[in-house]
Order: structure tokens, then C-alpha cells, then sequence
């Protein structure tokens, strides 16, 4: 799961929340497939591992190997007492120092290794008042999407396990839930790869992209030859060739591919039947979504629930965070959406999920620099490219990238 994408600044969260580390801590062939195949971490760098207290045996472990490469790991441990403190507790006009502190510090780091942890960041965001929550927002803002100092070596990588709080945060059944986690991380990687490539040279040749849905989405756009991400859970050597901060973020489980598209290109109605954006005080719930939009720009938005909440952020928000940004293609066969009025799972990584990005987009390739933007998801997706169908109906059907 890509780090930009989860901290998009439209609604903007305080945090992030990857599925949570279970009570069975990872193997040492997990721990030395991050070190060594996903991270590829070298000697002479300095590793940031972030993660709570139950994750301490995993954050060692990492650590010991990091070390047998000859870096240097450096724990940042989190509990819910300091997220409190981090969320709550700051002087109003220390928001942006505060926020300044952490960024130099990750900023500065060759690689940071986030551990998904259990922390209820929800109940904590609830608890902060909603002026003092807009201020900390606007603080975060300040820093979010910031180009990393050290881009000649910089690289991030999100882990994430299965636990029962996730998954009754999802609406989904425990066992349900573990098993897609663990199967989706098991996926061979260069099939993953291998599938990502062949949708973006559909991309690259193409010239014109057409998103459709049966509830009536209805949105076009045009491609403008930039390069397309794909998270194949590797960092590659091309990847630390590229000068496209998104090709350096990887996750576990792993399976995206992301690509911009001429900013003013973007029009028509985008319509999302539920959706979960972040506001001040934590998650919404949004049902129905209808989003206009004309020469790239979002113009209205209209919702069954929260509408007011939706344009609430319209209004706010800074003109170059309501332009079209790109295009989000799910890739991991294992990874399912399970979305109707008790389950609320939809993956980026899911096979043939779509997600239409706006705002902010420099970080995957863009020409957007704006500090703020967010994704929009269509479930159910048909996607072609100048008429070539590559997703039907939320599922990859091109024969050369569909998954048997």
C-alpha cells in the first residue's frame, strides 16, 4: 500500500493503518526477504524501523540483520500514549515545529521500514477538538509529500499482518480476512511485475483512457507518456535509477501500478458507491458518491451520506488539490475487495481495483506539486485504453495480463 495514497491531504489523515501485525511473529525468511530482496539494504546507511511494543521481537530481528549488512537501524517504537501525546497534546503553536521535527528526521534516512501496528488511531483522532484537529491537519500539510532530501538512496516499505481488530474495522470475518492477507504476501513478486508491465506498455503506447462503471461512472482522460510505478514488492536497481518517488515505496502485500495523465485532461462523472475518506476527527463513511468533473477539475460533489462533509473539503481546499491526478490499477490476484453494507475492504492492491487519484501527483510522476490530494475508488471498474479493454467489470481481462 502506497504511503502517498494513504496520507492524501484532500482528507487528509493524521496517520496511516496498514493490517496489523498478528500475536505469530513473521519468520526469519520474512525478515531476511526485507532486508535482502525487498529493501536491498547496503552498508554505510541508516534504516528507520517504526513499530510498537508487541512488534519488538520483529523490529530486533530486522535490526540484527541490518546490522550483518553493515547499516545502522534506528527504532522509533509507538504505543498509544505517545500517539495520544503526538495527537493531542502538542502546543497549537507548535504544530508546524512539531511536524518539521519528524519530517527532518525521516527525510534524512535512507530507508524507513513501517510495521503495521494495532493502535486505534480512530478513537484517538475522535477525542481531539475539531479546531485544534483542522490546525494539526493544516500542520501536517506543511510537510506531507515534501521531496526526500536523499532521493540518491531513499526508499520506504510498509509490512503488513492480519489481526482481528483490523478486520472487524473492515467488516470482515477474522479467518477471511488472515487468510487473503497471508496468501496476497505469498504472491510470486515477478509474476506480479510481469503483469504490471504489460498493462503499462498498454499505457505508454496509448493515448486516451476511458473509465466506465454500470452505476454510471463515466470518466475520461488523456495519457501524456509519463511513466508508470509498479509495486512489485521489490526495489529494484531500475527503481533506485528513477528519479519517480513512487518507484522507491513498496509494500507487503504487494501488487499496484500507478500512472498520471495530462492534469487539465480529466473529465466527466466518477461514482463511488461507498468510500471511507479522513477527516479531522478520524474516518467518514460515504455512500453514494457523484463526482463532476471538467477540463481536469472537480467541480461538484454530491453524496447519499457526509455529503456536507465532501464539500466542506471542496470548498477548503487549494484549487491544485481538486485537478485530476491519475490513474490506480489493482494487481495482487489474492488481494479481494468485500464491499457492500457490512464489509468495507477495497484493497488498492486488489486485482482489477480502480482508483481515480486527484491532487498532488509530482510523487508518481506528475507535474502537480500541490501538498494535498486523494484517491477515489470505483468498484467494478471497465477501464480502456484509446478502446482496448484492460479491466472489465473490476477484473483484468486482457489475456496477457489477466490472472488465470
Amino acid at each position: 500500500m502506497n504511503i502517498k495514497l494513504i496520507f492524501s491531504g484532500l482528507f487528509l489523515a493524521g496517520s496511516f493503518q496498514l493490517a496489523a501485525q498478528t500475536p505469530n511473529m513473521p519468520t526469519e525468511v520474512l525478515v531476511n526477504r526485507i532486508v535482502n530482496t525487498v529493501s536491498k539494504v547496503n552498508a554505510g546507511e541508516t534504516i528507520i524501523l517504526k513499530g510498537d511494543k508487541d512488534q519488538l521481537n520483529f523490529l530486533e530481528s530486522l535490526g540484527e540483520q541490518i546490522h550483518k549488512k553493515g547499516a545502522f537501524p534506528v527504532i522509533m517504537l509507538e504505543s498509544e500514549k505517545l500517539t495520544k501525546a503526538g495527537t493531542l497534546s502538542v502546543p497549537e503553536e507548535a504544530l508546524v515545529a512539531h511536524h518539521k521535527a519528524l519530517h527532518k528526521l525521516d527525510n534524512k534516512a535512507d530507508l524507513t521500514i513501517y510495521i503495521a501496528n494495532s493502535i486505534d488511531y480512530a478513537n484517538i483522532y475522535k477525542q481531539a477538538p475539531e479546531a485544534y484537529a483542522e490546525k494539526r491537519r493544516n500542520a501536517i500539510k506543511e510537510y506531507h509529500n515534501g521531496a526526500p532530501e536523499n532521493m540518491a538512496t531513499f526508499r520506504e516499505v510498509y509490512i503488513g499482518l492480519p489481526n482481528k481488530k483490523m478486520a472487524e474495522a473492515e467488516g470482515i470475518a477474522y479467518n477471511t480476512y488472515e487468510k487473503m492477507i497471508m496468501e496476497a504476501m505469498a504472491v510470486d513478486n515477478e509474476a506480479i511485475a510481469a503483469k504490471g508491465k504489460q498493462i503499462a506498455a498498454i499505457l505508454q503506447a496509448g493515448k486516451k483512457v476511458k473509465v466506465t462503471t454500470t452505476n454510471g461512472t463515466d470518466f475520461t482522460f488523456m495519457l501524456a507518456g509519463r511513466p508508470t510505478s509498479i509495486d512489485d514488492g521489490i526495489i529494484s536497481e531500475a527503481d533506485l535509477k528513477s528519479s519517480v518517488e513512487s518507484d522507491r515505496m513498496v509494500a507487503l502485500p504487494t501488487g499496484l501500478l500507478l500512472v498520471t495523465g495530462d492534469e487539465s485532461s480529466g473529465s466527466g462523472k466518477i461514482v463511488a458507491a461507498r468510500d471511507r475518506q479522513f477527516g479531522n476527527q478520524g474516518p467518514v463513511k460515504i455512500t453514494n458518491a457523484v463526482y463532476q468533473f471538467q477540463d481536469g477539475k472537480l467541480g461538484s460533489v454530491k453524496a447519499t451520506t457526509n455529503q456536507a462533509f465532501l464539500e466542506k473539503r471542496l470548498k477548503e481546499a487549494q484549487p491544485a488539490a481538486t485537478q485530476f491526478g491519475g490513474l490506480v490499477i489493482g494487481l495482487n490476484p489474492a488481494m479481494k475487495v468485500l464491499s457492500d453494507e457490512k464489509q468495507d475492504f477495497r484493497p488498492y492492491e486488489a486485482e482489477g481495483m480502480v482508483f481515480i487519484h486527484i491532487g498532488g501527483n509530482d510523487w508518481m510522476g506528475g507535474k502537480n506539486k500541490v501538498k494535498e490530494g486523494t484517491t477515489i475508488p470505483v468498484e467494478k471498474a471497465t477501464v480502456a485504453v484509446d478502446g482496448k479493454i484492460i479491466v472489465k467489470d473490476g477484473k483484468l481481462v486482457t489475456n496477457s495480463v489477466a490472472s488465470k
